[in-house]
């Protein structure tokens, strides 16, 4: 909920919640034929079959949403859900939309007994604790706001935007426990160890950390709602290269594999270090014939948005030697980079052997 008017972009509200429950399914009965009208057209007539008070009440739910300074308007749609729990009091949707009204009109002490009852479907019953919390939270009662808050967490809530910037619950800001709730209810795709890498995320501009020379380009995207990271390498030899970043939970370390064109592939596992922000990769590279050795990688990224990349072998005598070493900076207009001239790249001893090559 907010303080003032309820947007559909703040993703804690509860109209966020509203939207969300017909997400997860649920079952609007017959009743509710006709939907949502928009404010610009007339509000339906007052009748007495149970469809048409549906239609008018959802008419005046839409109405105040789209409304400034709407208490009273709200009132309005609360009375005329209440008028519908009456007739049936088994709508889990009719009572959350009584609940969310009853809320926004600041009549908290009928909001809490809504969303209580709410609560007890099954289908809003994370969101409906949910916004008992956020009512207790308006009242000042941060036991009962965190009492219910944890209930909701349990039941399952999970909310792609952070519970803190919900602003009815300001009270609760730097409580620990409140602190621990919100990581809980963020989505594992949200949770900051997936996060670890996305300083890497963006279209670059590869050079050699030796000759300065570009030697290639990469792109790195989110897929699969932010559970995978994809890497795809173009070298400026014309070599390819794709790696598939994920982070294991069971683990808890970042699994890095990369396949390139000359049938190569290799597998790292790592982690991220916040004592000296890098992000450190180990495990093996085998080429398409079958050859196995032993490599590492550093990513590091640098305040001027730049990342350094060190990858390492290590061969026989137990030293590690350069591989690849080169700088990612995000990458600039044609015109730009035609002062940067792209360049004929040969492989050196200290040099920056293209990546998707032997």
């Amino acid at each position: 909920m907010c303080r003032s008017q309820p947007k559909a972009n703040k993703g804690s509200s509860l109209l966020g919640y509203v939207i969300a429950i017909g997400i997860v399914g649920i079952v609007i009965v017959g009743a509710f034929a006709g939907g949502l009208m928009s404010p610009a057209e007339n509000a339906p007539p007052r009748e007495h079959t149970l469809k048409d008070k549906i239609r008018r009440a959802d008419w005046l739910f839409t109405r105040a949403n789209s409304l400034k300074n709407a208490e009273q308007a709200w009132g309005q749609t609360a009375d005329a859900y209440q008028e519908i729990v009456e007739e049936c009091p088994d709508n889990a949707t009719v009572w959350f939309r009584l609940g969310y009204s009853l809320h926004s009109a600041r009549r908290l002490d009928e909001a809490i007994e809504a969303h209580k009852v709410a609560s007890t479907f099954k289908q809003s019953r994370p969101l409906a604790l949910y916004n008992i919390a956020c009512a207790y939270a308006l009242q000042q009662d941060v036991e009962n706001a965190l009492s219910y808050l944890e209930q909701a967490v349990d039941a399952g809530l999970r909310c792609q935007h952070p519970i803190e910037n919900d602003t009815d619950l300001e009270i609760l800001l730097g409580n620990k426990r409140f602190e621990d709730l919100a990581l809980a209810a963020r989505p594992a795709n949200q949770l900051p160890s997936r996060k670890q890498m996305d300083f890497w995320l963006g279209e670059w501009a590869v050079y050699c950390q030796e000759t300065d020379q570009q030697i290639g380009t990469t792109s790195i995207t989110k897929a699969e709602n932010g559970f995978l990271i994809l890497e795809k390498w173009r070298g400026a030899n014309h070599s390819t290269g794709r790696s598939f970043n994920r982070y294991d939970p069971v683990s808890e370390k970042w699994i890095h594999h990369w396949f390139d064109g000359t049938g190569a592939e290799a597998r790292y596992e790592g982690t991220w270090s916040d004592e000296d922000g890098k992000m450190r990769f180990q495990g093996t590279h085998v080429t398409a014939d079958g050859q196995a050795r032993k490599m590492r990688m550093i990513l590091t990224p640098r305040p001027d948005r730049s990342i350094h990349q060190l990858i390492e072998t290590f061969v026989e005598g137990g030293k590690w030697v350069l591989y690849f070493e080169a700088n990612h900076l995000p990458k600039r207009s044609r015109s730009q980079e035609a002062g940067r001239g792209l360049g004929c790249f040969r492989p050196s001893r200290r040099g920056c052997m293209f990546r998707g090559s032997t």
